[in-house]
C-alpha cells in the first residue's frame, strides 16, 4: 500500500476465541508504525471469518483474506506475497492465537535498519508438549538434511524488509507445506 510502512501478517485458523483481544492488542502498534493488519484465514471451520469481517469494516487498517485449508506455512507465504505485490517496505508476521506479545514489537522495530530479516526465538511455548516436540524434531531434521542449526525455524515473530524478501520468495516452492520454516533456513544460509 503506498504510504504505509508495514504489513502485519496474522495467519489464522480456528481462533475465534483469541481474535477480538488480538485485534485490540495489536491495533495500537499498527497505527503507531503506520501499518496495516492482514488476517489470512486458512479455511477455519469456526466463526473466525465472521469475527474478522466485523473489525475489517470498522478499522481501515484491517485487511482480510481467506483460502481453503493449506497449512500454517502456506498461509504465511500468502501474506508475504501480498506484502510484496502491494509494495509495503516491511512485513511482520506473528500468530493470531494471542501467545505473542505486542509490547515486544518495539524492540524489533528499533532494530529494523540493522538487518533485512529479524526473527525472534520463543523462550516459552503455550501450545503444550506435542508442539514443542514437533519444533525439536524439525530442528533436528533441518540440521540432518541441510546442515543448518536453527533454534526455532517456525518462530511466529518475524520482521522482514520486503525488497530482500521478494528475492528469496521465488526460491520457496509454491506448494511447500512449511514455507515459513524454509524461509528461515534460506535466510540462515544467506
Amino acid at each position: 500500500m503506498p504510504g504505509k510502512e508495514l504489513l502485519m501478517v496474522f495467519p489464522t485458523y480456528n481462533e475465534e476465541g483469541a481474535l477480538p483481544e488480538v485485534v485490540e492488542e495489536w491495533m495500537p502498534i499498527a497505527r503507531q508504525v503506520n501499518g496495516d493488519m492482514l488476517f489470512v484465514d486458512d479455511g477455519s471451520s469456526d466463526r473466525t471469518p465472521e469475527i474478522l469481517q466485523t473489525p475489517s469494516q470498522v478499522y481501515p487498517e484491517i485487511l482480510f483474506m481467506r483460502h481453503p485449508n493449506r497449512g500454517h506455512g502456506q498461509t504465511c507465504w500468502v501474506g508475504y506475497r501480498y506484502a510484496v505485490a502491494e509494495g509495503y517496505p516491511w512485513v511482520f508476521q506473528t500468530d493470531s492465537d494471542g501467545q505473542t506479545q505486542p509490547q515486544d514489537f518495539g524492540k524489533f522495530w528499533a532494530c529494523k535498519d540493522q538487518a533485512d530479516f529479524i526473527f525472534g526465538a520463543r523462550s516459552e511455548r503455550g501450545e503444550g508438549p506435542v508442539r514443542v516436540l514437533i519444533s525439536r524434531v524439525l530442528r533436528i531434521v533441518i540440521y540432518a538434511t541441510l546442515g543448518v542449526w536453527i533454534i526455532d525455524a517456525n518462530v511466529p515473530y518475524r520482521l522482514m524488509k520486503v525488497a530482500p524478501l521478494a528475492k528469496v520468495l521465488p526460491h520457496i516452492p509454491q506448494q511447500m507445506y512449511l514455507a515459513n520454516a524454509f524461509l528461515t533456513v534460506l535466510n540462515q544460509n544467506a
